[in-house]
Parts: C-alpha cells; sequence; structure tokens
C-alpha cells in the first residue's frame, strides 16, 4: 500500500516527503492496530510456552522466544524502518 500511495503521489508531483507523510496519515493507523493485534495475540499464544519450566520443553522455549522476538522486529521493520529507509533512499537519488 505504501508503493502504490508512493506512485500515485508522484503523478500528482509532490515532493517525496509530503508523500511519505500522506501515506502515513491514511495508511498507517489501520496497518498499525492490524500488527498491533497480531503481535499482542502471538506474544500471548507463545507466552506460557517461553515461560514453562517443565520436563522436556528445553527445545520449545527458545522457539517460542523466537517467535516472539521475531514478530516484534517484522512489526517494527515493516511498520518504522521501511518507510523510514524508502525516504532516505529517495532523497538520495534526488541530491
Amino acid at each position: 500500500m505504501f508503493v502504490l500511495q508512493q506512485t500515485a503521489g508522484r503523478r500528482h508531483s509532490l515532493s517525496t516527503t509530503k508523500r511519505c507523510v500522506a501515506c502515513a496519515r491514511t495508511s498507517y493507523p489501520p496497518a498499525r492496530a492490524a500488527a498491533k493485534t497480531r503481535t499482542a495475540s502471538t506474544a500471548q499464544t507463545a507466552a506460557p510456552t517461553a515461560l514453562t519450566t517443565s520436563a522436556g520443553t528445553e527445545a520449545n522455549v527458545p522457539l517460542a522466544i523466537a517467535v516472539i522476538g521475531g514478530t516484534f522486529m517484522s512489526t517494527l521493520l515493516t511498520l518504522y524502518f521501511i518507510p523510514i529507509l524508502y525516504l532516505l533512499i529517495a532523497k538520495s537519488k534526488i541530491n
């Protein structure tokens, strides 16, 4: 969705920064809400496995921790890092 809005803004000859701000205003609130829900539900589902200390779960604990951390990091990368990286690359191409 971010790329589609960037392309549409390019047709209207808006600056890169204005396109990113417009995209953030329209598409990020629903995406952020969905990502928070997904991250929270994954963390709640994997937390009992990550926190268990019973016998025979030694292999499952690191897996559950990796699932929680991976979901959290993918949310951060998708919502914040990728748009910032896009803006930096677009500005470096202009200069």
